[in-house]
């Protein structure tokens, strides 16, 4: 059963716990789940869990949430404390991890750089290069 869907490639695919753990997650992570649930915890909403299961409520989220199987990568780490901030306003009782799941944004694309310009004289010179390496190559044992 998923947990929850992500956008990728313009689509929305189910998001499901992989049954075999990932290797323990980065500190990033860590640190971006537990901040997060610190401000869920500051907001007070119903249905939080008590302040003695904090410790146990973050490192459950952040297994469940590594274990996804979300190609999380460091630079979602804004990603994901935007996403907490949204709950913390948005939510009527405390979420779930599928509930933030639901409602991380797409990554920001990357924005493409447009192929260097060279000159018709770099160019021949960069060949000539490749050639005598290629010959270099063919020399070698």
């Amino acid at each position: 059963m998923p947990i929850g869907t992500i956008e990728r490639d313009g689509k929305l695919v189910p998001v499901y716990v992989d049954p075999k753990p990932k290797a323990a997650p980065p500190q990033w992570f860590a640190t971006a789940i537990a901040e997060g649930l610190q401000v869920l915890y500051a907001v007070g909403l119903p249905r939080q869990p008590a302040a003695e299961m904090a410790k146990t409520t973050g490192s459950t989220w952040i297994r469940l949430l590594w274990d996804a199987q979300v190609p999380w990568r460091e630079a979602d780490a804004e990603r994901l404390r935007k996403t907490f901030a949204q709950l913390a306003r948005s939510c009527d009782e405390w979420p779930t991890p599928k509930a933030l799941l639901a409602a991380l944004p797409p990554r920001t694309p990357l924005v493409m750089l447009p192929a260097p310009k060279i000159s018709e004289e770099q160019r021949q010179k960069n060949l000539e290069r490749l050639r005598g390496l290629a010959q270099q190559i063919g020399r070698m044992p």
